[in-house]
């Protein structure tokens, strides 16, 4: 029996919309049931190839999404507010999540498609200038950029 696959099924290392011929028993008794599979008909596999190729163009367009965005921030000076002490230290310490956030929100990204992680050796405890790498990614894809962290007094 010809079946379309609904998820990712790695015990045939199929694919989510990949078409395989398999046995009608395990198709009936096991893919079918468990909603890891329908039966292909001409409407289950068009509907299969067209998921597969908008899966392909969102794709494409996030891989060109992260290399702007790269780009656009490589080098530059992020400002990040805090509340300080009197003698210029950080009341709470800013980890790597505090600067990923505020990161993201000045970069304007949305969404959990493209992530943002930041090589922060350890928390932040003063004002000042720290250089960082960040890795800006989404799905297989990877870019890196330098950027100069400002913290900065509320």
């Amino acid at each position: 029996m010809k079946v379309v696959f609904l998820k990712n099924f790695d015990q045939m290392n199929k694919k989510k919309g990949d078409v395989a011929e398999v046995k009608n028993g395990y198709a009936v008794n096991f893919l079918i049931p468990r909603g890891m599979a329908a039966v292909a008909t001409a409407e289950t596999v068009r509907n299969a190839k067209e998921a597969k190729i908008k899966k392909q163009e969102r794709k494409e367009e996030i891989v060109g999404d992260i290399g702007k965005l790269a780009e656009r921030v490589n080098g530059k000076t992020f400002q990040m507010k805090v509340e300080v002490s009197s003698g210029g230290r950080v009341y709470a310490s800013v980890g790597k999540d505090e600067v990923k956030e505020s990161l993201m929100k000045q970069w304007k990204v949305v969404g959990e498609e493209i992530g943002v992680e930041v090589d922060l050796a350890r928390p932040i405890k003063e004002i000042g200038k720290y250089p960082l790498d960040v890795e800006i990614s989404g799905g297989d894809v990877k870019k890196n950029a330098e950027i100069i962290l400002e913290v900065i007094s509320e």
